[in-house]
């Protein structure tokens, strides 16, 4: 009779151990949505998405209702990235998650609003994935990779190869070991940006930016024949405007 009752009182206390191992379990998932909220933030106007973790011209809180584009970012107590999102007349368009694994290696997992084919709310699905290295706090090199839900292992796209030379960033994409393309990005001494220069696989640049206050100020398109003869230059305003036509 002694042995059931001890077997009894161990099940009472087996059963309470679950329970509360349970009830843990589920006030942490309550409550890991409002530590996410409780992140410090920022907001601000431009990601420059081909240095990956650059934003730039921050937003006031108290004048965001003002905006209809704005990215808002979030930090961890190590004032590193963690989370961005890119908000769209009150609605977040895409988003980016930085996972760190070590002082040397990062990635970050991009989303975009979609609606799934059998579902009727929109949700923010995975479509790219950053596979980020880093040397002396600055990248060094990333590979990219396409992410979808009907493919379980990413595919890679091509990777990318950072040279840092004073206030010159220059960013080389490689396919299959051939750079089609180069970005050549020039800063002042505080980091703002000034000037960025594209090239094609032949050398030949093919659109300048140039920047006032990190706002774009003008946009220059270099047009070309097969041959490599520069046939066309269009020059635009900050707004997209065509400003000027020469062909050559």
């Amino acid at each position: 009779m002694r042995v059931k009752k001890n077997i009894k009182l161990n099940s009472v206390i087996l059963f309470s151990c679950y329970l509360f191992i349970f009830l843990v379990l589920l006030l942490l998932f309550l409550f890991q949505p409002i530590c996410a909220q409780n992140l410090p933030s920022k907001y601000f106007e431009i990601w420059n998405k081909y240095s990956m973790l650059d934003f730039y011209n921050e937003i006031n809180k108290d004048s965001i209702q003002s905006y209809n584009y704005f990215y808002i970012v979030y930090y961890d107590s190590k004032n590193r990235i963690l989370r961005f999102e890119y908000s769209v007349k009150g609605k977040i368009e895409f988003s980016g998650e930085i996972a760190y694994y070590t002082s040397e290696h990062a990635t970050i997992t991009l989303k975009k609003l979609e609606i799934p084919l059998m579902g009727t709310l929109p949700v923010l699905t995975p479509y790219a994935l950053y596979d980020i290295f880093f040397l002396d706090d600055k990248i060094s090199n990333y590979t990219l990779y396409k992410v979808s839900s009907s493919s379980d292992k990413p595919i890679k796209i091509g990777d990318a190869r950072f040279t840092y030379r004073d206030n010159l960033l220059i960013i080389e994409n490689i396919f299959n070991g051939k750079v089609v393309n180069r970005i050549e990005q020039l800063t002042d001494e505080k980091g703002n940006l000034i000037e960025q220069k594209f090239y094609n696989e032949k050398n030949l640049v093919y659109e300048v930016k140039t920047y006032l206050n990190n706002r774009i100020n003008q946009r220059i398109v270099y047009k070309y024949d097969p041959s490599g003869k520069l046939t066309q230059t269009i020059i635009y305003d900050a707004f997209g405007n065509i400003i000027s036509t020469e062909n050559h």
